[in-house]
């Protein structure tokens, strides 16, 4: 009989994750960013990390909220709409943008994808990406 992995528990695995990504030696801030916000959309989606790299949604395409009622007080959308091209090699759709929303996490922002996801392109932009 193999021995089994042990499962992993998001309430008590997620936040050594977390200070785990951050501690990455040798790693720009910046990187550790960017890799903490692919992981929780690749969460959010229940995807691999493959998903992430073959499926590659590109930042231009991101829908945002129209107008204030799809903004919290906090200025931060309630929800985006990332497109994934040929997700999951849908043939019939080739190149066309295949939206899945992602929603916020309001209990704790360590583990919300928007607010990540705003903070990478705040910081991104800052440092003229």
């Amino acid at each position: 009989r193999t021995k089994q992995a042990p499962t992993f528990d998001m309430v008590k695995d997620l936040p050594l994750l977390f200070i785990a990504c951050f501690k990455i030696r040798g790693s720009e801030y910046s990187d550790c960013v960017v890799m903490w916000t692919a992981f929780l959309i690749m969460l959010s989606v229940i995807g691999r990390s493959s998903c992430m790299s073959k499926y590659c949604p590109l930042i231009e395409d991101i829908d945002f909220p129209d107008g204030p009622g799809g903004y919290d007080a906090d200025r931060l959308p309630k929800k985006v709409h990332i497109p994934w091209r040929n997700w999951k090699s849908r043939k019939n759709h080739v190149g066309e943008k295949y939206f899945i929303t992602i929603g916020r996490n309001y209990t704790d922002s360590r583990f919300c994808p928007v607010f990540w996801l705003m903070y990478m392109l705040a910081l991104k932009k800052k440092q003229a990406w």
